[in-house]
Protein backbone atom coordinates (compact mmCIF):
# COMPACT_ATOMS: atom_id res chain seq x y z
CA UNK A 1 0.00 0.00 0.00
CA UNK A 2 2.40 2.74 -1.36
CA UNK A 3 0.21 5.58 -0.19
CA UNK A 4 -2.36 6.18 3.00
CA UNK A 5 -3.93 9.03 4.48
CA UNK A 6 -6.07 9.66 7.62
CA UNK A 7 -8.53 12.65 7.85
CA UNK A 8 -7.97 13.59 11.09
CA UNK A 9 -9.49 17.33 12.98
CA UNK A 10 -13.00 17.03 11.93
CA UNK A 11 -11.75 16.99 8.16
CA UNK A 12 -9.32 20.25 8.27
CA UNK A 13 -5.73 18.03 8.73
CA UNK A 14 -4.66 14.99 6.51
CA UNK A 15 -1.87 12.74 7.09
CA UNK A 16 -0.52 10.76 4.30
CA UNK A 17 2.18 8.29 4.01
CA UNK A 18 3.99 7.24 0.73
CA UNK A 19 5.77 4.30 1.29
CA UNK A 20 8.46 3.20 -1.72
CA UNK A 21 8.36 2.03 -4.43
CA UNK A 22 4.85 4.78 -5.63
CA UNK A 23 4.34 4.69 -8.97
CA UNK A 24 3.00 7.37 -11.03
CA UNK A 25 -0.40 6.31 -11.19
CA UNK A 26 -0.73 5.52 -7.47
CA UNK A 27 0.58 9.07 -6.88
CA UNK A 28 -2.45 10.50 -9.35
CA UNK A 29 -4.95 8.23 -8.04
CA UNK A 30 -3.97 9.69 -4.22
CA UNK A 31 -3.88 13.27 -5.01
CA UNK A 32 -7.53 12.55 -7.39
CA UNK A 33 -9.36 10.78 -3.85
CA UNK A 34 -8.10 12.76 -1.45
CA UNK A 35 -9.23 16.19 -3.49
CA UNK A 36 -12.96 14.87 -3.78
CA UNK A 37 -12.84 12.92 -0.35
CA UNK A 38 -16.48 14.45 0.90
CA UNK A 39 -14.73 14.55 4.38
CA UNK A 40 -12.12 16.91 3.71
CA UNK A 41 -13.28 20.26 5.21
CA UNK A 42 -11.47 24.02 4.66
CA UNK A 43 -9.59 24.83 5.26
CA UNK A 44 -7.53 21.74 5.35
CA UNK A 45 -3.63 21.45 5.97
CA UNK A 46 -2.05 18.22 5.12
CA UNK A 47 1.45 16.66 5.77
CA UNK A 48 2.51 14.19 3.67
CA UNK A 49 5.06 12.22 4.75
CA UNK A 50 7.55 10.72 1.81
CA UNK A 51 9.76 7.64 2.81
CA UNK A 52 12.94 7.50 1.24
CA UNK A 53 12.36 6.51 -2.51
CA UNK A 54 8.58 6.70 -2.57
CA UNK A 55 8.13 9.23 -5.17
CA UNK A 56 11.52 9.04 -7.03
CA UNK A 57 9.70 8.29 -10.34
CA UNK A 58 7.34 11.07 -9.92
CA UNK A 59 7.84 13.43 -12.80
CA UNK A 60 6.34 17.07 -13.50
CA UNK A 61 4.04 15.26 -16.05
CA UNK A 62 2.49 13.90 -13.14
CA UNK A 63 1.75 16.99 -11.69
CA UNK A 64 0.48 18.63 -14.26
CA UNK A 65 -1.94 15.49 -14.78
CA UNK A 66 -3.08 15.60 -11.57
CA UNK A 67 -4.05 19.60 -11.84
CA UNK A 68 -5.73 18.91 -15.10
CA UNK A 69 -7.75 15.68 -13.74
CA UNK A 70 -8.26 17.83 -10.45
CA UNK A 71 -9.71 20.48 -12.43
CA UNK A 72 -11.84 18.07 -14.00
CA UNK A 73 -13.07 15.63 -10.90
CA UNK A 74 -14.66 19.08 -9.38
CA UNK A 75 -17.86 18.06 -11.22
CA UNK A 76 -17.44 14.27 -9.50
CA UNK A 77 -18.67 12.54 -6.38
CA UNK A 78 -16.75 10.51 -4.73
CA UNK A 79 -17.32 6.87 -4.65
CA UNK A 80 -18.95 5.18 -1.83
CA UNK A 81 -16.18 3.29 -1.41
CA UNK A 82 -13.76 6.22 -0.36
CA UNK A 83 -16.01 6.85 2.96
CA UNK A 84 -14.09 5.09 4.97
CA UNK A 85 -11.89 6.15 8.00
CA UNK A 86 -8.49 4.86 6.29
CA UNK A 87 -7.72 4.50 2.49
CA UNK A 88 -5.33 2.73 1.26
CA UNK A 89 -3.58 3.06 -2.18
Amino acid sequence: MPITYDILNEGHYIHAVATPPVTSEEFVEYELKHAIDGRVKTPVSELFEIQRGACDNITRDDMSEVLRKRKESKKITPPPSLCRRRVAL
